[in-house]
């Protein structure tokens, strides 16, 4: 857990040592523009060069320096097909770029997420973390017919932290950092752990 009050090199350090260790299946979230596959690349930077990543997008938009990764380009193949063709690959991490937005997509994220230990990364385009939570849900009940409630509680395993990005004076910016609660039955709960507020000393 973080203070609520924090630097951005607090957080980048935090972020750093969730994603290296593995702690946690992370979703960034924002809308166009807003520096999602930016930040994506980051994170998959601060991966373990001894782990198998595999990046899976519908255009080849991923770049992470100095981690060598397999990238899967869906283009018109069905996406499901190529999450198992990754799936048998065995790798040590997913990463679903632009993958959960459209029909099917929240299905596509959680059935990529339930397949792996901790520690994949998607994409995800919505306002705020709560939007993504609902049309993440909305999304995978749309391509089976689990309940709602079924549906909350495997959200709730499977995604642990969501990263809001938003344009800042045309910078792209983290503004939010939420943990997805365990699911105890009465819908899927966010906790914030940093809220961004407003620009200090030009910093």
């Amino acid at each position: 857990r973080m203070s609520s009050t924090c630097s951005p090199a607090t957080i980048a350090a935090w972020l750093t040592e969730v994603v290296s260790s593995s702690d946690a299946n992370i979703v960034v979230v924002g809308p166009p523009r807003s520096g999602k596959t930016t930040l994506l690349s980051v994170l998959i930077g601060v991966i373990g060069s001894d782990e198998r990543v595999m990046v899976l997008e519908p255009l080849p938009e991923v770049s992470a320096s100095g981690v060598p990764f397999e990238r899967l380009v869906c283009g018109h193949v069905d996406p499901g097909s190529v999450l198992g063709a990754a799936l048998r690959r065995s790798p040590s991490r997913l990463v679903l770029s632009d993958l959960a937005d459209g029909n099917g997509g929240g299905g596509i994220l959680l059935r990529a997420f339930e397949s792996m230990r901790r520690g994949s990364l998607a994409t995800l385009t919505a306002g705020t973390p709560t939007d993504a939570l609902w049309r993440l849900t909305d999304h995978a009940h749309g391509t089976g017919g689990d309940a709602v409630s079924i549906l909350q509680s495997r959200v709730s395993n499977s995604v642990h932290l969501i990263l809001g990005m938003s344009e800042i004076d045309g910078t792209p910016c983290l503004t939010s950092l939420a943990e997805i609660l365990p699911y105890s039955g009465g819908g899927i709960e966010l906790l914030e752990l940093v809220r961004f507020e407003g620009v200090s000393e030009r910093k």
